[in-house]
């Protein structure tokens, strides 16, 4: 076997471990992607587990600055997965926040709606931001405090244009929400990753191809 032809053998095995990789995650990430705007957010706070560290210590930060607790809410993902985020809201009700565990801490998104179905949303410490008239996302990393005073700039700013922010005191006016969200922004902040992931896998799936042309044709 000349060393060209095991070059190209090893370049073949590990194109195909990237495949095996990458190709589970991207059916995931479609499936999460796809079917988006038709799932729903239930009330979970009669079963919800109790807080992760992590969610509770950023509850009890942002209970510091004004928000109460209003309820869980919690969804099943497309592999069966049961999820679940703790919910928060402001003192005007105006803005609620879904804390959910992040790798070895937490995260949050702060939400406002207005009643054209706009919405402003900022995340903390990580998100993709959107700049569209009817959704604006930021995302800010120092830290809570800065989070919630951008997106009350944000609130701010946005009412001007979109009226009075929508109240919300009930977990029924959080899960209205949400069906308002799927509907109307569905995959807005995903969109970007999903599109990212589908091509690499793409990549991979046409230079592993190559690779066993190669492998079989050229140096055959």
């Amino acid at each position: 076997m000349t060393a060209a032809r095991i070059l190209d053998l090893l370049v073949l095995v590990v194109l195909t471990a990237v495949l095996v990789w990458v190709l589970p995650r991207t059916w995931a990430m479609w499936r999460l992607y796809a079917g988006i705007r038709g799932r729903r957010l239930q009330d979970g706070s009669s079963f919800a587990p109790q807080a992760p560290p992590a969610v509770a210590a950023l509850a009890r930060r942002l209970g510091s600055i004004g928000f109460r607790r209003i309820g869980e809410r919690t969804l099943v993902l497309p592999d069966g997965t049961r999820r679940f985020e703790w919910d928060l809201v402001d003192a005007s009700s105006t803005t609620y926040v879904a804390i959910v565990p992040f790798r070895s801490g937490g995260r949050f998104v702060c939400y406002s709606a207005f009643a054209d179905g706009a919405f402003v949303e900022t995340s903390y410490p990580i998100g993709t931001p959107v700049q569209r008239p009817d959704l604006v996302a930021r995302v800010v990393a120092t830290s809570p405090e800065d989070a919630v005073l951008a997106h009350r700039r944000l609130l701010s700013n946005a009412s001007s244009a979109h009226g009075p922010a929508l109240g919300n005191r009930s977990m029924e006016d959080l899960l209205a929400r949400d069906a308002t969200y799927r509907e109307r922004h569905g995959g807005a902040t995903i969109r970007r990753r999903m599109y990212l992931t589908v091509g690499f896998s793409a990549l991979a799936v046409l230079a592993t191809a190559i690779g066993l042309l190669r492998l079989l044709v050229l140096d055959g």
